[in-house]
């Protein structure tokens, strides 16, 4: 969002390449992740970052690292490579997250086929599709703090009017603990009915087609879509940027997995320590602001839901930078840094640029546009049936079902047009103009 002004509520426009512009955030893991997903997917860059971030943001939560939970929609047109995008990214960067539950499981079974005791079963589920349940989600809590939840095509269950997994994640969201389920049985005879310093972390995409606006909209405004950081990218790859190959190199997977393990390692000695503290810049405070501002300059319609969770999921932007930075730097701050905040802001920025495509999706052009919009097509409608006709004058009905607007919109737009009328007809008469029905110049009229 390079012309943010802190003085304006509105949103900058997006150019017609913005969404396919690189963000540059000068962190390796990030910006080499990023390239390697964009290689091999038609996925745009603001799609790709967001889940790149994501999946870091979730190492980070796994690792024990503090404030970096969010919630993400991708909304873009069908065929944009949603799935593509989150696949790409998660299979480079949460292998080793995989590999290192695997290996938990592994020591646990094979500590209770050694043990005296009755150990019970224990899940080391953690990234979960849209064949998970409830139930299934906290006992993965049990083991571990951090779940990540991926739906495709989240509209199969957005369209329901109770969906038990949606719900939950809706009702889930900046939890930091749950109680668990059938918790008799659950307990035994001792045991915690609570799960403490829990994270939840939520991927679904769809798209309007799909969702329909209605759906769309009951989920804004207070639904699972209301937490999501939202992507919107409209605007196809160029042909020739299509990729060669869609598959990952292996060398590269290889290579990401061992920066991940670094990631990992680092936040194993750091995870005990206190949160860093956020502290609140003056452009953090500006940008606070103009999220306030433009939240109350939609208030009452279902736009301002829009930019309820705007500070929240910026929070969550700063944590991970913050801790990726610190890895790449082989330090440990226990406050983030200005130009990490303004990072954070920038890219909320970034991904802020195609909500006006989003708005536009909701409630349409602005009432200004529409209006010249109408006008622009009644003159058109008017010169086309004065030369079908082959006539200089129509019947006022005749035009405006033509137009397919109302006899009210029609005197209103007809009132500040340059055609005479009466009673019973509009006469196609141009000031000073070449008419498409006889090519001689006519008077003006009065």
């Amino acid at each position: 969002m390079k012309d943010f002004q802190t003085s304006t509520v509105q949103l900058p426009a997006a150019s017609e390449t913005t969404l396919d512009l690189a963000f540059h955030f000068g962190i390796d893991i990030l910006d080499d992740s990023i390239n390697h997903v964009h290689k091999h997917t038609v996925s745009s860059n603001i799609q790709i970052s967001s889940v790149t971030i994501l999946c870091l943001s979730y190492v980070c939560a796994y690792i024990g690292l503090k404030g970096c939970e969010s919630y993400l929609f991708d909304l873009s047109h069908g065929a944009a490579g949603k799935d593509s995008a989150f696949d790409k990214a998660s299979e480079l960067i949460l292998g080793p997250v995989i590999d290192a539950q695997n290996i938990r499981k592994a020591n646990y079974d094979h500590s209770r086929q050694g043990s005296d005791e009755n150990l019970p079963v224990k899940s080391y589920h953690c990234i979960h599709t849209s064949d998970a349940t409830e139930q299934g989600i906290i006992i993965g809590f049990e083991t571990t703090k951090a779940q990540l939840i991926a739906i495709g095509e989240t509209s199969n269950k957005l369209r329901k009017k109770e969906d038990p997994l949606m719900n939950f994640i809706t009702r889930l969201y900046g939890k930091k603990n749950i109680m668990k389920p059938n918790y008799k049985k659950d307990l035994g005879s001792g045991g915690d009915l609570n799960i403490n310093d829990i994270s939840i972390f939520f991927y679904g995409n769809s798209n309007f087609q799909m969702l329909g606006k209605n759906i769309f909209t009951h989920h804004l405004v207070g639904g699972s879509i209301n937490r999501c950081v939202l992507v919107f990218n409209t605007k196809a790859r160029p042909f020739e940027e299509r990729p060669e190959s869609y598959d990952l190199p292996e060398s590269v997977i290889k290579d990401t997995h061992e920066t991940v393990k670094y990631l990992m390692a680092y936040g194993a000695e750091s995870a005990s320590k206190v949160k860093p503290k956020l502290v609140k810049t003056d452009e953090y405070i500006a940008f606070d602001k103009y999220i306030y501002d433009l939240t109350n300059m939609y208030a009452g319609s279902e736009i301002e839901y829009l930019f309820k969770r705007v500070m929240q999921n910026l929070n969550a932007f700063i944590y991970t930078f913050h801790y990726l930075k610190n890895a790449q730097d082989g330090v440990c701050s226990d406050e983030i840094d200005a130009t990490t905040v303004s990072l954070g802001i920038n890219y909320m920025k970034y991904v802020l640029e195609g909500y006006n495509a989003l708005i536009d999706e909701l409630i349409g052009a602005s009432a200004e546009v529409r209006e010249e919009d109408n006008i622009a097509k009644l003159h058109a409608v008017i010169l086309s049936l004065a030369n079908k006709k082959n006539v200089l004058k129509l019947k006022h009905r005749d035009v405006y079902r033509a137009a397919h607007l109302t006899r009210k919109q029609y005197d209103k737009y007809i009132f500040g047009m340059r055609y005479k009328t009466d009673k019973k007809f509009l006469h196609v008469l141009p000031e000073l103009a070449v008419t498409f029905v006889t090519g001689d110049k006519t008077k003006e009229v009065a």
